[in-house]
């Protein structure tokens, strides 16, 4: 039987890990998190899960694993940090210790939408050839009547792939899975990740401007105008119904919200 492993790394994200967790388990043989030394609730809730899910759930304390991952701080040119810790090796290490046939990479500020196994399960079995999968995913933006739409689409890049030897996370950032890949699909539309970063309003908006506009090394001009438009400035001019985008029972139980206008 064909089982899946959700690897993900954890630092003080007591708003919504138990969100990440309800979520995850409705995909994951094996849960598998790498906690950066949390400080809040973060790894108490884990455990608390632990003790439902003792089969199921794994928690890997990093800095007893893995420091020189959590000693590396990656500065620019002006000697601001841009990065405390280097994602990629923390990344190799849960690699490391997965054990199941799929790796599917979760933030924990992220929920699956509902019949993600199913499917998931279903495209495997009509694409016995495929060995790795980019995910579609919607950033909710302030609330959950605005979603960004500054990009066509949100991809998450190598998301879901077998575990193969090979793979290597080299960049110390975002460190995609980097594999010589047989052949690639696209899950779009069919499983949507659901990212809560930009929704927990725990974010000061200037620091947010600051890291992603103006240090961005990463996007193109007509990109970062998208970004400064969109996520900083105002709301899309055009609010969606989130109850058409499907949002995953995951986040409902967290927030418990049936006003979908309220800010969080």
């Amino acid at each position: 039987m064909t089982t899946i492993s959700v690897l993900s790394l954890s630092y003080n994200d007591e708003q919504c890990i138990d969100m990440y967790l309800d979520g995850a388990l409705t995909v994951a043989d094996e849960i598998i998190i790498l906690d950066g030394g949390s400080t809040d609730l973060t790894v108490p809730i884990i455990k608390q899960f632990q003790e439902k899910y003792p089969e199921k759930i794994k928690l890997i304390h990093g800095l007893n694993v893995c420091p020189e991952a959590y000693e590396k701080q990656i500065k620019d040119q002006y000697g601001r940090v841009l990065q405390n810790g280097h994602f990629g090796q923390m990344r190799q290490y849960l690699y490391s210790q997965a054990t199941g046939d799929w790796v599917f990479w979760l933030d924990t500020d992220e929920a699956v939408s509902d019949n993600a196994r199913e499917t998931i399960f279903n495209v495997l079995k009509q694409n016995p050839e495929f060995d790795c999968f980019d995910v579609e995913y919607i950033h909710f933006v302030h609330d959950f009547s605005h979603i960004d739409n500054s990009e066509p689409v949100h991809i998450g890049i190598n998301r879901l792939h077998k575990r193969i030897p090979d793979v290597r996370f080299d960049f110390y950032n975002h460190a995609l899975p980097q594999a010589q890949w047989k052949c690639k699909g696209q899950l779009y539309k069919h499983v949507m990740i659901y990212h809560l970063g930009y929704a927990k309003n725990l974010f000061d908006i200037w620091e947010r401007y600051k890291r992603n506009l103006l240090y961005s090394e990463m996007h193109t001009g007509m990109q970062m105008c998208f970004w400064r438009d969109w996520h900083y400035f105002d709301y899309a001019k055009k609010k969606v119904n989130p109850q058409q985008i499907g949002i995953p029972q995951a986040i409902i139980k967290r927030f418990e919200f049936g006003n979908y206008e309220q800010r969080l």
